[in-house]
Parts: structure tokens; sequence; C-alpha cells
């Protein structure tokens, strides 16, 4: 489901806004926006109201169980290490856990991010927006414009790991 067509089911709703969380996640899951809009409302989300980090963290996690797909969440911090001569800013996405998803020597844009993570499906946090990646392609207004906004938070979505030839059993697939 792409950005245009959720976003008609989205204005349906009359006199909702601030609804970017609710459009991303539809869009993300492949779901049906008014289906997407219900889950939010029963699950806190206030007709246009934004939706603070931890509220879409679990929202997102509320979706992820219902469509049975896992999401990674990763948020945006910097250390500085010393090089010598100076400081040098690291930017690393990571966890609470302490994985690591995305080091690098600036700033993940709206702009840069296909140079940096792999061509998948993503929901991205911006100042004050959230946005979605479907297959590298951004999903959003922002597409057209405003392409420098700093991304701040990634959820990603989590694949399973992959099977080795070796533990195949292929007399099973015959």
């Amino acid at each position: 489901m792409g950005y245009n067509t959720t976003k008609e089911q989205a204005e349906k709703h009359v006199g909702d806004k601030n609804y970017c969380t609710v459009l991303a996640s539809s869009i993300f899951f492949n779901a049906d926006y008014d289906e997407t809009h219900k889950i939010y409302s029963e699950n806190g989300r206030v007709n246009g109201k934004g939706l603070k980090t931890e509220d879409t963290k679990r929202l997102i996690k509320i979706m992820g169980k219902k469509h049975n797909i896992q999401t990674d969440y990763y948020y945006s911090y910097y250390n500085k290490k010393w090089t010598g001569k100076r400081y040098k800013k690291h930017y690393r996405f990571g966890n609470k856990a302490g994985d690591i998803f995305l080091t690098m020597s600036k700033k993940l844009t709206l702009h840069n991010f296909n140079d940096y993570l792999p061509t998948g499906n993503y929901i991205f946090g911006v100042h004050g927006h959230v946005l979605a990646v479907k297959n590298g392609t951004i999903e959003d207004w922002t597409e057209i414009r405003d392409k420098h906004r700093v991304i701040y938070e990634i959820w990603a979505e989590k694949y399973p790991e992959f099977i080795e030839d070796e533990e195949i059993n292929y007399s099973s697939l015959c």
C-alpha cells in the first residue's frame, strides 16, 4: 500500500491531524489505514494529537504482533573519538541492549539513507515527523521536499536468520 492510497484513506477521518505515525505504520505493515487508525485509537492515540516516542514504540510493537512482522528499534546518538589531534564525532544508531545497527561519520538524512542502509522497509523518526520507507523508497510527502531532515529513530523490519545450506534437509522437499 503506497502513500497516495493511504493518504486518501486518512483524509476520510475528518478533523484528524498529526496522524503521520498512523499513516507510516499503515504503509510499513501494508495494512488498511482504517484498521491501523482503529488499533491506534483503541490503544491510546487521540485524534488530532501526535505521539511521543514511547507511545510510538509501543504501538508499532502492537502492529507488529498483529501483522506478524517483528521490528527492531534504534535511536541516534553520537560519541566523540580522540583522533590524536582533535575529537571526531561518530554518529551511531543503537539500542538499549547495546547493539549497534549503524555507525557513520556524518548524520543520516532522508537524502543519504540509501547510501548507508540496506534496501528494505523502515519507519524513520525525524524531528516532529514519522515516515515509512518501502524497499528503499520514501513513502511520504518528504519524497518531494525536505530531504535533508536528520533521521533520529529507525524501526527496521527484522528478517529471520538465514539457514545455512548444510542445515536444509532436501529429502523432505521431494
